[in-house]
Formats: C-alpha cells, structure tokens, sequence
C-alpha cells in the first residue's frame, strides 16, 4: 500500500513538470512563429517555469531517510539541479551524497528526540556537525507548522545546542545568517555586514547563542526599529513595575 502511494504521488508530480514543460514549449514556439497558437495564459504553468529552468531554486521538503533519496532521484530523473532540501534529522544518513550532488540543507529539529529507539541520544544534536564534516552547506530553520514563524527566535537556541555537540561556533553563527541568505539567493542584499547591502543586523549584549543575551538595538535595511513598541516588552515592563504585594504576618 505504502509503494502504491508512493507511486501515486510520484505521477502527479511527474504529470505537473511535464505539462509545464509542454506549456512552455507551446509559447516560445508561437513567440517565434506567428502562425502557432499562443497557449492561454496559465498562472501555475508560468509560476513553476522558473523553476524548471533552474532560475530559482526547488524546495523539496523530505524527513525520512527513504523519502529523502527518492526525493533526489526524482529530482535526478526530471533533471532539476538547483535543488534545497528542507529536512531533520535523517539527513545525516544522506550527508554524503548531499556534498556530492552539492545540495544545499535547510535542517530542522535540531532541539529534538532521536526518531528510533536504537538511536543515540544525541543523534539530533549532532546532525549538523555531520553536515559540516560532509562538506554540507546547511542553513537552519525551526520546522514547519502552526508555530514555526513565531518560534523563529528561538533560532539561537538550536545553533546553540549544535555547538554545545562539535559544530564550529562561527559555523553555527553563519548558518544563521550568511549560509541562509546563499541559500535563499539573497546574499547580495542581507546576511553580513558589507558596503552596499541593506544593514539588517542587531546589537546584543553578549554572546547571540545565549539564551541570558539581549537584544540592544535592531536596524531593518538601514532603519532603526523602536523596541520598546513592542507588545511583549510593554508587558515586561508593565509587570516588572508591578506594586509588590503587602507582606503578611
């Protein structure tokens, strides 16, 4: 049954980049060739060309080890080569094809429970360490899911506990910042300070991957963000300054 469902997925998958293509074709032919029907305009077709081309990159979401490798033979097979992989801890086992086939890693769970019993305890903390000794580059993200956006910052946390099991410190600090951007395709506007680039950063009192650290002062492409707006840190302060409660005998 699980093959089965598999294969049914495959071919819905294979019918999408394959009409596509055949869409794409059918319009640069009558581009060139006034005498060819130009296809109505389709908005997926047009969405996913970029794709296909190789112009942007394919985000392929897989976790389990098998999903995994049948996830990038089917890439193979379609020949799409500009491919990320969002994924956990599984990945490990793939590290090596992953630097071979220079796939690029957006890892999750890092902050998490090994998925097998046999496994060690560890084996999530050290994944990333895996990548990096693999020749992997790999951004890293917090999942997917109702709260992932708003758990992002927790983001230091993770490439803290990465740390804390091998992976070099400025390697962590940059698959926060600069790795993400290449691998977004963003590198030319964010993720380092340099002459040119939009000035995103932030200004912490100490160390960025621990937890005890604060946020001093926070610019958005050159703009200074007012923290003291935010309703979180007015509820801080609000109870912070609260009226202690009378001693009682």
């Amino acid at each position: 049954a699980a093959r089965e469902a598999r294969e049914k997925a495959l071919a819905v998958l294979d019918e999408a980049v394959t009409d596509a293509r055949t869409y794409h074709r059918a319009k640069r032919a009558a581009e060139s060739d006034s005498s060819l029907p130009m296809p109505d305009v389709n908005a997926k077709m047009e969405g996913m060309m970029p794709v296909l081309e190789g112009d942007l990159p394919l985000f392929i979401h897989a976790f389990e080890r098998n999903q995994i490798a049948d996830a990038l033979d089917w890439a193979a097979e379609q020949e799409l080569d500009n491919l990320v992989l969002v994924t956990s801890g599984d990945v490990r086992y793939l590290a090596d094809r992953l630097a071979e086939e220079n796939v690029p890693v957006i890892l999750n769970g890092v902050l998490a429970l090994p998925d097998r019993r046999w496994e060690a305890y560890d084996t999530p903390f050290t994944t990333a360490k895996v990548l990096h000794d693999a020749g992997v580059r790999f951004a890293l993200g917090m999942g997917h899911g109702t709260f992932s956006a708003s758990n992002g910052r927790n983001l230091p946390y993770q490439a803290a506990m990465a740390v804390a099991y091998g992976l070099p410190r400025d390697v962590a600090i940059r698959a926060l910042s600069l790795t993400t951007a290449e691998i977004l395709g963003v590198d030319d506007r964010i993720g380092s300070l340099e002459a040119g680039k939009e000035a995103s950063f932030s200004i912490i009192d100490g160390d960025p991957l621990e937890i005890v650290s604060s946020i001093e002062g926070m610019w958005i492409a050159g703009r200074e963000i007012d923290l003291t707006a935010e309703h979180q840190y007015r509820l801080y302060q609000k109870y912070l300054n609260r009226p202690r409660p009378a001693e009682t005998r």
